[in-house]
């Protein structure tokens, strides 16, 4: 259905419903929340359950909750009421994405008005896109999605965005679910790095010295690293390649960003099962290497 021009700038009298259909929602009991442009509500369809079965059967994304906001009349004309609701629905879903650990995303839209008086609604506009259908892989992150989702959202700002980095954190964290195993772990070390970035830019905790002090510390050290290392057989040039180095000690370390980061969320890590030594060790000998694989000596048996 087309939304005509002289449509979108029509201001609605009435009260609309525009109603979402989402994919790869695997739970979904029925959770409503305020918005800026009216009430959201949120829930699974009838064959939900269904639906979630054959979804994990075949790993294909389907269509099986819906999200519905309840707009009042104002003064606002159809297009701009369009443009937000896409915009809370977009933003709510990240919130339903990361409480599951899928990606979920709407397929369609439909916009119903409520007809003079009267209790029924006509349709007034359907818009069917292709939809960010990425592989569902369930791991649920949250075990009480209703009151995470509330809790959540109230919470949830567009600072986020500027603060955290949170959409492409988001993204980064489901896609950690998916693909092999490095691939898995290089997307989830990408994540936790993109916000220990944003959290010590934030915060200007990301170096240990201003440039002048480095500076100053820097010319220390190399006036007095000279002579040894020409007198232990160094050239100009790997001289050269030390002193260069020299410049990584200007910033923390990824584990002294990371524990900063856990503690200021009171986050504990204890039972990970892995160290934030490992973590580096593994990524960067993904990184270097292009896996990780660590074998243990095999001593033959005679048989």
């Amino acid at each position: 259905m087309i939304l005509r021009p002289e449509n979108g700038s029509r201001i609605p009298v009435n009260e609309i419903k525009l109603m979402f259909g989402i994919l790869n929602v695997y739970e979904a009991d029925y959770v409503a929340v305020n918005t800026k442009i009216g009430k959201l509500e949120f829930g699974r369809t009838a064959d939900s359950k269904e639906m979630a079965a054959v979804m994990r059967l075949f790993r294909i994304p389907l269509i099986t909750s819906y999200a519905t906001l309840t707009v009042q009349p104002s003064d606002s004309k159809l297009d701009d009421i369009i443009t937000d609701s896409i915009k809370v629905i977009d933003n709510f879903l990240k919130i339903t994405s990361l409480s599951q650990t899928v990606w979920h995303d709407w397929a369609f839209f439909i916009i119903y008005e409520k007809e003079d008086n009267s209790e029924e609604y006509g349709q007034i506009y359907r818009q069917l896109r292709p939809a960010n259908a990425k592989i569902p892989i369930y791991r649920q992150l949250v075990y009480d999605p209703g009151s995470f989702l509330k809790t959540a959202w109230q919470g949830y700002s567009n600072d986020l965005e500027e603060k955290y980095g949170f959409s492409l954190a988001l993204e980064l964290y489901v896609e950690s679910n998916a693909g092999i195993l490095e691939t898995k772990f290089l997307n989830a070390a990408t994540c936790l790095e993109l916000l220990m970035d944003k959290f010590h830019g934030q915060r200007s905790t990301d170096l240990l010295f201003d440039d002048a002090s480095f500076e100053r510390f820097r010319n220390t050290m190399v006036e007095n690293a000279r002579p040894i290392l020409k007198e232990m057989g160094f050239d100009c040039h790997k001289r050269a390649a030390i002193y260069g180095a020299m410049t990584g000690m200007k910033r923390r370390s990824f584990v002294d960003e990371c524990i900063m980061l856990l503690e200021y969320w009171g986050i504990s890590y204890a039972d990970t099962g892995i160290t934030l030594d490992e973590i580096v060790k593994t990524r960067n000998k993904i990184t270097h290497e292009g896996r990780y694989s660590d074998q243990p000596n095999i001593q033959s048996v005679s048989l």
